[in-house]
């Protein structure tokens, strides 16, 4: 899916302003699953790039700087979560500015406690330019809080308004990745080692290679793990004939099913490729 330059905001918006106003709660840590096959098969969940239109040549002027990059930390949590509504989700699909910033983070989150990669894209005044996701299967969580995190959210859905709505919503789309992952084991005749859970770049980043340099830090990664075969899920509102371009092959796909964060229908990929 493209984004629209309007998407882009340099100001604070309401929905940025409810990010901090939604309530804080004490739930439970969840841990993460003890298995290594469990967390791999658990994350299922779409790695998704935006191919970047329509910026206005000032604004890329002004990002023009080398951009630096480092692992993602605790505190990129709302920025992540900032670009990923920024991108995909529909602020008409939910009643209050408090809701679409609540769904962008219980989104984002349902990623982290199993990410073992993460790496961040950030401009010369720090801003987020974009991020790969990634799990290893049988390596350490990169953000040992998340779980926390997510189990803290998610307890929060009885407070936000559509709260329980955008948790199932969520929680629907991970059981059709789980049938979709299911079925691309079956092509493959095999597990696989690693998972590209989420890689978003932003339409300021347009042109720097960015998003060339993120997914070619996670191959070097999964390289220097000694691993090769890898997964993701995507769908038919994100840009993924980058995958072609790349040379992954699409494994298995299912039509025309309902997006969690708009009105739209999507066709949903897994795509399969070696480092």
């Amino acid at each position: 899916m493209v984004s629209s330059e309007s998407q882009m905001t340099t100001g604070v918006s309401t929905a940025e302003q409810a990010e901090t106003t939604i309530p804080t709660m004490t739930a439970p840590a969840q841990t993460a699953p003890s298995s290594p096959a469990d967390r791999i098969a658990q994350t299922a969940h779409a790695a998704r790039i935006v191919a970047p239109s329509g910026v206005h040549a000032a604004h890329v002027a002004a990002s023009a700087s080398a951009p630096h990059f480092r692992a993602i930390r605790e505190d990129d949590i709302p920025a992540v979560a900032r670009l990923d509504r920024e991108t995909w989700f529909d602020r008409a699909y939910y009643p209050t500015d408090e809701s679409f910033a609540y769904a962008s983070h219980v989104d984002v989150l349902r990623y982290l406690p199993h990410t073992t990669y993460g790496r961040v894209a950030l401009d010369a005044d720090g801003s987020l330019l974009g991020l790969a996701l990634g799990t290893v299967r049988g390596d350490a969580p990169a953000l040992p809080g998340a779980a926390r995190l997510r189990s803290d959210r998610r307890a929060q859905a009885g407070n936000v308004t559509g709260g329980e709505r955008i948790v199932h919503d969520i929680d629907a789309d991970i059981d059709v990745n789980h049938m979709l992952l299911e079925s691309a084991c079956r092509r493959v005749h095999g597990a696989f080692d690693a998972e590209l859970q989420l890689f978003i770049v932003s339409p300021r980043a347009r042109g720097r290679g960015i998003g060339g340099r993120l997914f070619s830090g996670f191959l070097d990664h999964l390289r220097s793990r000694g691993v090769s075969r890898y997964f993701l899920f995507t769908d038919s509102g994100c840009s993924y004939g980058f995958y072609d371009a790349h040379g992954l092959e699409r494994v298995a796909e299912t039509p025309r099913i309902p997006s969690f964060c708009s009105d739209e229908l999507l066709d949903k990929y897994v795509y399969a490729g070696r480092a």
